[in-house]
């Protein structure tokens, strides 16, 4: 089965594969599409995890992808943040991958660290173990159901210190390398973006969603050793 398969099998509420290769819309593969909009032009269809494609967003060329709002879209404080992506930056702080407004749910690295957090509000979970610049591509999740949060790199929960608050739905527009509200930006090659809302991805299953891409045999991936 091939990953897009997998990940489809979870129902994402949104899911930009990040495959595309010219114009400035940003497709989602998801039941229910909601199409997003490249800004500033990142670089489309750079090598990517498993043999696929990636987009490069650089943080001083302001660059990412904006999704308009949508009810489906407002995940409120259950919800899982996926992505796949290399990380170009070892000190940056505010290394944007996704999220969607104040007082919602945001994943970002800081210092290569990943963090889940509330927007403009609190730091709910830091990871234990950093995403350096390593030239790999890494797989990133980032759950919450409540006072329960993960933050899984490569199949492997580094969840460190968490402090729970809870998120709220916003109307705000989803961005991808991108914070709407705080001008953090980031500087990542970024490929296969999914926001279940409502949903906590299992151990399980992301390890499944790891695997289908691993599965392909093709580099650059971060093998699990």
């Amino acid at each position: 089965m091939s990953y897009a398969s997998t990940v489809l099998e979870d129902s994402p509420t949104f899911y930009a594969q990040l495959q595309d290769t010219s114009g400035t819309t940003a497709v989602d593969s998801a039941a229910s599409p909601h199409n997003g909009e490249y800004k500033a032009a990142p670089e489309l269809g750079k090598e990517g995890p498993g043999g696929l494609k990636a987009v490069r967003f650089k943080a001083a060329s302001l660059q990412f992808v904006t999704i308009a709002n949508a009810l489906a879209l407002e995940y409120g404080d259950v919800f899982s943040l996926e992505v796949w992506l290399q990380n170009f930056s070892a000190s940056l702080e505010t290394n944007a991958i996704i999220g969607k407004g104040n007082n919602s749910g945001y994943l970002r690295l800081n210092g290569g660290f990943p963090q889940l957090l509330k927007t403009n509000a609190k730091e709910l979970a830091t990871g234990k173990k950093a995403i350096g610049v390593d030239g790999k591509f890494h797989h990133l999740v980032g759950t919450k159901n409540g006072a329960s949060m993960h933050l899984w790199v490569d199949a492997v929960d580094e969840t460190g210190a968490t402090a729970n608050a809870t998120c709220e739905k916003t109307a705000k527009p989803l961005t991808i390398a991108r914070s709407s509200e705080n001008a953090e930006y980031g500087e990542l090659l970024i490929a296969h973006a999914a926001v279940y809302a409502g949903v906590e991805l299992s151990g399980a299953r992301v390890a499944a969603h790891y695997a289908a891409m691993v599965a392909t045999g093709a580099s650059p991936l971060a093998m699990v050793i």
